[in-house]
C-alpha cells in the first residue's frame, strides 16, 4: 500500500504485506482471499491527509495480479529476470555506510532504488507487515496502531468499499481532484464546453481498480459524491462523459480508449465499469488520472 502526496508525487507512506504469502484472511493487509482495498486504507495514517490538499494511493494484491496475468514470479532477489518480471507485471515493457539525518533531506550523491533523492528511509515491520516511509511520525503511528487511519475518511474508504465489491486485485485512490477552472492550458470557450458534459455535482474522490475476467482486463471507476441525490443526479453526465467525451490531452474520442460496459450508484458512489477500447490498454485509466483528463476532471 502506497500513498503518495500530490502534485510532486512525494512519497508518504509505503506498507507492504505478503502475510505468508498464502492467502487468508488477516484482519488487514493481505494476499489472496484476504486481499482488501478498504483494509489497506487501515494502515494508512489519516496524519498523512492533514499535511496534503491531495492524495494518490496505490495498491496490488501482487499474488493475484501475477496469477491473473500468467506470469511466473521469481522467488529469488538475485534472480535477473526479476526486474523484468515487476515491470511486466506493472504493465510497462553506495558501499558506505549512509549518515544518520533529518526527516527529507536529499542526498543526491546516495540516491538509490530505495529512493530516487537518496532520502533516508524509515522502516518498521510486524510478524507479517513492513512499513517504510520518508516521516519518522508515520512510522511511528502505524507501529503504535491507535491512531486514526485514512479508513476514516469517507470519501476514501467508500470508493474503496466499491472497488472490494468488484474484487479489484489492484487500485489506485485520489482526493483533492483539480477541477475544470484549475486547467489554465484551455481557453474559457472550451472550458464552458467541456463543463457542459461533467457531472453536475462535484466528486471529491476517485478509485480506479483492475480485475481479470477470462482472461480480458475489466476495470471499476468509483466517484464519491457529496450526497446519494448528488451521485443519482450524475449518472447520465457519467455515461455521456464515457460514450461522448474526448480526451483533453490527445484529443481522441474516450470511447475509443475505454468501452463503458455500465454505470451504477451505491449510496453517493457512482460506479463505472469499462474495458480497453480498440485504441485502448489497462493502464490507460491511470494516465488519464494523472493527467487529469476529462474522466478525473471535475465541475
Amino acid at each position: 500500500m502506497k500513498a503518495r502526496r500530490v502534485p510532486g508525487l512525494i512519497d508518504a507512506t509505503t506498507i507492504g504485506a505478503c502475510s505468508g504469502c498464502g492467502g487468508g484472511d488477516f484482519g488487514g493487509l493481505a494476499s489472496g482471499d484476504g486481499y482488501s482495498v478498504a483494509a489497506g486504507l487501515a494502515e494508512l495514517p489519516a496524519a498523512i491527509a492533514e499535511e496534503a490538499d491531495s492524495l494518490l494511493i496505490t495498491t496490488a494484491d501482487v499474488i493475484a495480479a501475477n496469477a491473473a496475468a500468467g506470469l511466473d514470479r521469481p522467488t529469488d532477489a538475485a534472480d535477473p529476470e526479476l526486474l523484468q518480471w515487476a515491470a511486466r507485471l506493472a504493465g510497462v515493457g553506495g558501499e558506505d555506510a549512509a549518515p544518520v539525518c533529518d526527516d527529507y533531506e536529499t542526498d543526491l550523491e546516495r540516491a538509490g532504488t530505495a529512493d530516487e533523492l537518496g532520502r533516508p528511509l524509515r522502516m518498521a515491520n510486524t510478524s507479517d507487515r513492513l512499513a517504510a516511509s520518508l516521516s519518522t511520525p508515520y512510522v511511528e503511528d502505524w507501529i503504535a496502531g491507535d491512531a486514526e487511519s485514512l479508513a476514516d475518511d469517507e470519501s476514501l474508504a467508500g470508493v474503496a468499499a466499491a472497488l472490494d465489491d468488484a474484487n479489484v486485485v489492484a487500485a489506485v485512490l485520489a482526493n483533492g481532484l483539480s477541477t475544470l477552472a484549475d486547467d489554465e492550458q484551455l481557453p474559457p470557450e472550451v472550458k464552458e464546453e467541456i463543463a457542459a458534459g461533467l457531472p453536475p455535482e462535484p466528486f471529491d474522490a476517485v478509485g480506479i481498480g483492475w480485475a481479470v475476467d477470462d482472461g480480458d482486463a475489466v476495470i471499476t471507476i468509483a466517484y464519491h459524491f457529496a450526497s446519494e441525490s448528488a451521485a443519482e443526479a450524475s449518472v447520465d453526465a457519467v455515461e455521456v462523459v464515457f460514450d461522448g467525451g474526448i480526451s483533453l490531452r490527445t484529443r481522441t474520442p474516450i470511447a475509443e480508449l475505454l468501452e463503458l460496459q455500465s454505470v451504477d450508484t451505491d449510496g453517493s458512489i457512482v460506479v463505472a465499469t469499462v474495458t480497453p477500447g480498440p485504441e485502448g490498454r489497462p493502464s490507460i485509466p491511470f494516465q488519464m488520472l494523472m493527467e487529469r483528463d476529462v474522466p478525473f476532471t471535475t465541475s
